[in-house]
């Protein structure tokens, strides 16, 4: 039985970390290549003119930012009379309802609401759009100046697109975690093109997401997240989600391994609630293919630990036998002690090669085994504090 486990849990975990990108990658490596001219129009297309946008921000106490957010939608390279910002301050205790008033001239909606949450306060904010497109953005992020013409380009050329997923870059805060998370969300940036030219991405990014506004269904619990609820939400319409590889939006990496623990139980907590709420068993049966992305991105990597538990176990007992198992024993070993000398190096602020790489990995995968529990238990929450 031992054996058994152990090469079940290996399996997965190999199939979770580089089977399914490799398999992703064989399958779009098969698909017909459509050629496009430089300005990434098809071949003998032509863009029509620009739809009307609305940016919706929606924040908590973010008075430090929330100025310098709204400057940079405002100078993005974009019809100004086709382009709208509304902020929607979700209970903010400071002055960052104020700040965003002060832009009013500009154009600049700002909504003072109740502390509910964030999905409840885009609710709030798209109720009050009559754009065509809706953009979500945090107020911690930055555009590109030549987001927002990005971001609708895929919905001229295809009217089945209903969500467009924007590219995400990092910037700043050169610490071991914050190093850690720019080779992450690199993976993560190729499989959601890879994803996407297949036809199966079903997942943003609460950064920068676009979304046809008569496509957007509210968020009907404080724990939904727009980044996770609306793609799914598009594609049950039968709408596309596809990745705009020029939509470049930058965010702050986590400063430490702590912040980031944080956030992966938060995130994980609520998403896992959020798609088997929406992806029952007659949307399984309807959308094979995404169902098999949903648990291949989604659902095995948030099991992973304690698929990872039961190879460390099972390795235990087979180590004695040696060849394979011993090899693994000390491999096991040795990337536990890597993860605890990257431990020692996060308490004392250094980067310790490798070691704070491994220790990143397991800090995140803890904070998702937390996140699934938390999710099971019926205990995830909406609103959150910003650090």
């Amino acid at each position: 039985m031992a054996r058994v486990i152990f090469w079940a849990c290996a399996g997965v975990l190999f199939y979770t970390y580089a089977g399914y990108y490799l398999l992703l990658r064989v399958l779009v490596a098969c698909l017909p290549r459509r050629r496009e001219t430089s300005a990434g129009t098809p071949e003998g297309g032509s863009e029509p003119s620009a739809p009307t946008v609305a940016v919706v921000v929606a924040a908590y106490n973010e008075e430090r930012v929330i100025g310098r957010r709204i400057e940079n939608l405002l100078a993005l390279e974009y019809p100004r009379d086709r382009l709208r910002v509304v902020v929607a301050s979700d209970g903010s205790t400071d002055g960052t309802l104020e700040v965003a008033r002060r832009y009013a001239a500009h154009g600049v909606l700002a909504l003072g609401l109740p502390r509910r949450g964030k999905a409840l306060a885009q609710n709030d904010a798209v109720a009050q759009c009559r754009e065509d497109v809706v953009v979500f953005t945090d107020a911690d992020s930055e555009f590109d100046r030549n987001f927002l013409r990005a971001i609708v380009r895929p919905f001229l050329r295809d009217g089945r697109v209903g969500c467009v997923v924007g590219n995400l870059g990092w910037r700043g805060a050169e610490t071991p975690t914050g190093r850690f998370q720019r080779l992450y969300w690199a993976l993560e940036t190729d499989l959601r093109r890879l994803e996407s030219e297949l036809g199966i991405l079903a997942g943003a990014t609460g950064a920068g997401m676009a979304v046809r506004r008569d496509l957007w269904r509210p968020m009907s619990d404080p724990i939904d997240d727009s980044d996770v609820g609306t793609p799914l939400d598009v594609i049950l319409q039968n709408r596309r989600v596809v990745f705009a590889e020029d939509a470049l939006v930058y965010d702050v990496p986590f400063s430490s391994a702590g912040s980031e623990f944080r956030a992966k139980v938060r995130a994980t907590s609520k998403s896992f609630v959020i798609i088997l709420r929406r992806w029952g068993v007659r949307e399984r049966l309807r959308y094979p293919f995404l169902t098999w992305r949903l648990v291949s991105h989604y659902f095995l990597r948030w099991l992973a630990p304690f698929v990872g538990v039961g190879l460390i176990a099972s390795t235990a007992i087979l180590a004695r036998q040696g060849g394979v198992y011993l090899a693994a024993a000390v491999l096991e070993g040795a990337v536990l002690a890597l993860g605890f000398v990257g431990y020692v190096g996060e308490r004392r602020g250094r980067r310790v090669p490798l070691a704070s790489v491994v220790f990143n990995f397991l800090a995140i995968h803890v904070g998702m085994a937390l996140g699934v529990l938390i999710a099971l238990a019926h205990a995830a929450k909406g609103p959150w504090e910003p650090e």
